[in-house]
């Protein structure tokens, strides 16, 4: 279990849902208004947000910055429990018996 590395994976995506819910949540509101109409599906196949565009501007890659930070923020509550759980597996298998 210990060589078992712990991978939390963050899709790619524009939540409809946890948008409208931040508009309630003091540290997620301004991200509303950069990721309200955002589609980053939509951007990749037909926009800057292609895998071969290595130049954005300033408001594109605050966009897409503001997507990660905002999924994260969104989610950091299970990500911090399970960065617990993993640590308590770790302190588990270092505790003699």
């Amino acid at each position: 279990m210990l060589t078992v590395p712990l991978v939390i994976y963050m899709p790619l995506v524009n939540d409809a849902v946890l948008l409208a819910e931040a508009n309630n949540n003091s540290e997620l509101a301004a991200f509303v208004p950069l990721l309200k109409n955002f589609n980053i599906l939509e951007c990749i196949k037909n926009d800057y947000c292609s895998t071969t565009n290595l130049k954005y501007s300033n408001e594109e890659a605050q966009r897409v910055s503001s997507l990660m930070e905002f999924n994260v923020l969104s989610n950091k509550d299970k990500i911090i429990e399970a960065i617990v759980w993993k640590v308590d597996q770790l302190e588990k298998a270092h505790t003699p018996k």
